[in-house]
């Protein structure tokens, strides 16, 4: 975890929104090298992993040479009791003349024509360390036959080392490669097996390059030949480390098991492909937009930052790509502003800048402060500003709101059968707190939200929910919405609400109307779990002593079900309000699930109302427009007329379907806005706190539903 202090997370390991360590990149990388495996660092770019590991008087092998200098720059290094071979005779031939074993500089460095599948060396003659720098990769280049010559030559490396002698690999360390070398060194003998990430190589090539170039991840791995083991070597006894920062003083980080070998690999290659892709592509044009988590290395599991990419050609900006980052407080990620790509969007313009990276501080972690965070981000923030941008004082722009990180107090965990694991929290904004209730497959939705409020309860003050707050902006339109129903004392109003999530929205009905209005609210929930919650958590309940003509009655059903069962003439309804999530998050659509609007479904619920003149209101949640042209196609060919309402900043939209278009009241057509609420206030249903959804039902955000 992060320090109090600040400092700099040793490792802030990423993942980004795309699969970047895919083939595709990886054959378009290799197209667009031009040099051979000498890309991988010259030798004295390698001089600190060679001093870690190669003893002056150790004698050493070289596989697979080539052309390549690293021999003779060993040599020079001090390490002269050094052998190379490689395959091809002419290249050994070329060696031998450019080296020569007589020269004085060099005495005794050799080259032999050998194959490393079946090296021909004398019995008694080990060495202590083996040197393979790209050999590994050239080999497995081809993965369909690659697996068992690469096993024969592990096997003679194994037979030409002493004991407690080294294998150094350098490679990139593709995922099939690394899957061989785990594979043959924790299933064959007794290895001590490390894997290093050599940035000063990398750092070596991204000065060679132009700034456009993809530089890669360069490893080494080195396998040390332990003694054999009197039992059968078991895969889980196999030592592994790993150390992904070759710039710091960390020591090496044991491992339980392999996969965290290959997550913790892969995620450094991720970066490294997303790091150029986001540097160098225009965000504004890709269709689908770029994020990036960032995990703690001690937790794998629950990403500590999400990073969001952002561009708009921004006229205020005063260079070609500025760039800058907005860090938004802990419990306001679900905001339309800075959870949506559109609002991240509107952001950036506001901003000023052309590039916006927005930074989501996620749950289950702990923020101190701001200057904390900015220790923690700012080197990983560098590796992905535009090369653009950069400068030798460049200094990393950091906004927010206010000086606060935020405060989120998670108050409850659990765990539903039909919604799956669910939190409720508490969270402090501007100075009040509110109470959430989030499910975590869809963590950026809000389910429900309750304002709480300080009493006195004896001596003490605790927390309520305030029955007068009303969070959620959709609820609001729907309540206010009501106030297109008749405005009839004498007769009871029956509704039905299909879908309870905290209990919010009825129970704000029954605290706030204060007409002496007869109604009945029938509530169909189908997760069990959500009766518990609301009402332990969001003062749920069905009825309120204080206004005993409005009761609320609950049954834990599939609101399918329930309504394709109800016989019209037995029961109808004034209204029948759908405020359902959709567990499958993959369709594009939110709220309410796709079975919900079936045609011959939503035909159903025609007749159900129209035995009164009832409306039907849907709150409409998707990102695909094609989708919501087709749920609203579906409504104009089933009801008479169909008004929308499109909340602002928001994805939600209120539709109110009527069964019959003389069922529309007649203030609606009023020209006049006092004239409208001249109605709406004397209305059986009106709530004085909703004084503004009523001004929006009358303003020209409410209109006709076309689809023509």
């Amino acid at each position: 975890m992060a320090s109090k202090k600040g400092q700099p997370l040793s490792q802030l390991l990423p993942k980004s929104s795309r699969h970047f360590a895919s083939e595709d990149y990886w054959n378009k990388f290799f197209k667009t090298r031009k040099d051979s495996f000498e890309w991988y660092a010259e030798c004295h770019h390698l001089a600190g992993l060679f001093g870690r590991y190669v003893k002056p008087k150790d004698p050493i092998l070289v596989i697979g040479c080539g052309n390549s200098s690293l021999s003779a720059d060993m040599y020079d290094m001090g390490f002269t009791d050094n052998t190379s071979v490689d395959i091809s005779e002419v290249v050994v031939e070329q060696m031998r003349t450019k080296y020569n074993p007589n020269d004085s500089r060099r005495p005794g460095l050799q080259f032999h024509c050998m194959d490393v599948f079946d090296m021909k060396f004398a019995a008694d003659r080990r060495f202590a360390v083996v040197v393979d720098k790209g050999t590994l990769d050239a080999i497995a280049s081809d993965k369909q036959s690659s697996a068992t010559n690469v096993c024969k030559m592990f096997e003679q490396i194994d037979s030409v080392l002493k004991p407690f002698g080294r294998y150094l690999c350098i490679s990139l360390l593709q995922s099939h490669i690394l899957k061989l070398l785990m594979n043959w060194f924790t299933r064959n003998g007794n290895w001590l097996i490390r894997i290093e990430r050599l940035e000063n190589a990398e750092d070596m090539t991204r000065l060679q390059s132009n700034e456009d170039s993809l530089v890669l991840p360069v490893f080494a791995v080195i396998c040390t030949k332990l003694m054999p083991k009197q039992q059968l070597q078991q895969q889980n006894d196999v030592i592994i480390e790993l150390n992904l920062s070759e710039t710091n003083d960390n020591k090496p980080k044991r491992l339980n098991d392999i996969d965290s070998v290959f997550d913790a690999i892969e995620s450094v290659q991720e970066f490294a492909f997303i790091q150029h892709y986001i540097k160098n592509i225009d965000i504004a044009e890709q269709e689908d937009e770029v994020y990036l988590n960032l995990f703690d290395e001690n937790d794998s599991s629950n990403p500590r930052y999400t990073l969001y990419f952002s561009n708009y050609a921004n006229k205020r900006s005063k260079s070609a790509l500025s760039c800058g980052v907005f860090i938004v407080p802990e419990g306001r990620e679900i905001e339309w502003l800075f959870g949506t790509a559109k609002g991240r969007i509107e952001l950036t313009k506001q901003s000023g800048f052309e590039r916006l990276i927005v930074v989501h501080l996620n749950r289950n972690h702990k923020f101190t402060d701001i200057d904390q965070i900015k220790n923690e981000l700012s080197p990983k923030i560098l590796e992905l500003v535009p090369n653009s941008v950069l400068s030798a004082d460049y200094k990393i722009p950091y906004l927010t709101i206010g000086e606060e990180v935020g405060k989120r107090i998670v108050v409850h965990k659990g765990k539903s059968d039909l919604s799956g694991d669910y939190v409720v929290e508490e969270i402090l904004i501007n100075n009040s707190n509110y109470r959430r209730l989030i499910f975590l497959s869809n963590k950026n939705i809000i389910q429900s939200e309750a304002k709480l409020k300080t009493v006195k309860k004896g001596k003490k003050k605790v927390s309520v929910v305030d029955p007068h707050y009303l969070s959620c902006s959709h609820h609001e339109i729907i309540t206010a919405g009501l106030t297109l129903l008749p405005n009839d004392l004498s007769k009871r109003f029956d509704i039905l609400l299909v879908g309870l999530g905290g209990g919010c929205l009825s129970s704000y009905i029954i605290d706030n109307i204060k007409t002496d209005v007869q109604l009945n609210i029938k509530v169909i929930e189908i997760d069990p779990a959500m009766k518990d919650i609301a009402g332990k958590w969001f003062n749920f309940r069905t009825n309120n002593s204080q206004a005993n003509n409005v009761n609320v009655d609950i049954e834990l059903l599939d609101g399918l079900d329930y309504i394709n069962k109800l016989d019209p003439l037995v029961q109808s309804y004034d209204a029948i309000i759908f405020d359902v999530d959709s567990k499958d998050v993959n369709v594009g659509l939110s709220c309410p699930p796709m079975p919900f609007l079936d045609i011959d479904f939503i035909g159903r619920i025609k007749t159900i109302l129209s035995e009164r003149n009832g409306i039907f209101i849907l709150n409409l949640v998707s990102r695909n427009e094609d989708i919501k042209l087709d749920v609203y196609k579906r409504l104009n060919s089933v009801f008479d007329i169909t008004y929308v309402y499109p909340i602002y900043q928001e994805l939600n939209e209120i539709l109110f379907a009527f069964s019959k278009s003389q069922s529309v009241p007649d203030w609606l057509n009023q020209r006049s806005v006092a004239n409208k609420l001249g109605f709406i206030n004397k209305h059986c249903f009106y709530i004085p706190f909703l004084k503004d959804s009523y001004i929006d039902l009358c303003g020209n955000r409410f209109n006709v539903l076309k689809t023509s």
